[in-house]
């Protein structure tokens, strides 16, 4: 579906083993989907894309060349059996729940996550730096967890983040925390977990366990 207007695209309840492809090419085109049980989503034009509902997939998720916001909002999900990938030049804000096979996630203006983030078997990648404004929780069953950037919280000592990685490694590359914003703790379970720069966290405090 292709849509030039400015109102973009507004899709209800869908059901069928069908792939959909969006595009909304208009400067302000936005793109609404609610429930959804069907074979693959690919986004590839929008201005803001945003999912309220549960929308389940047997395959994957694919929204980029979006210049706007990506929102899943609060109570809805995105259930993939295939990779997710979520790609913004501008906020991406996770309130509900994203799982699939695998799952990449960036945000270049802002990465907000307040929900539950799961990969099945492959790498989540968070490839942006990371607000964290609820109580989280990111996980992959088989693969690596990687945190490409920072990660701080929205309100200094507010918010925990939970990492699990049982069979896999956790990667922490930028720094957790700057003194100022720091999260209230973080709780990491992963077979390895590395830290590649300073980790500042609050009153909950830190815990890492290793598995193996």
């Amino acid at each position: 579906i292709d849509a030039s207007a400015a109102a973009g695209i507004n899709l209800g309840d869908m059901d069928g083993a069908k792939d959909l492809t969006l595009s909304a090419t208009n400067a302000a085109g936005v793109i609404s989907l609610d429930n959804a049980d069907i074979a693959s989503l690919t986004i590839d034009d929008a201005h803001d894309v945003t999912f309220d509902g549960d929308f389940v997939t047997s395959g994957a998720v694919s929204v980029t060349g979006v210049d706007g916001e990506i929102a899943v909002n609060t109570g809805d999900s995105i259930q993939a059996g295939g990779a997710v990938t979520l790609t913004t030049s501008d906020t991406l804000d996770i309130d509900g729940a994203i799982s699939g096979d695998s799952i990449a996630l960036t945000g270049t203006t802002a990465l907000q996550l307040a929900g539950n983030v799961t990969g099945d078997n492959g790498l989540v990648n968070f490839l942006s730096a990371l607000t964290v404004d609820g109580n989280s929780i990111v996980s992959s069953t088989f693969g690596d967890v990687t945190f490409a950037s920072t990660i701080l919280d929205s309100l200094n000592d507010t918010h925990t983040l939970i990492v699990n990685a049982d069979n896999g490694t956790a990667t922490f590359t930028g720094a957790v925390g700057d003194g100022v914003t720091d999260l209230n703790s973080l709780t990491v379970t992963a077979g390895d977990t590395l830290f590649s720069s300073t980790v500042d966290v609050g009153t909950g405090g830190l815990t890492v366990t290793g598995v193996g």
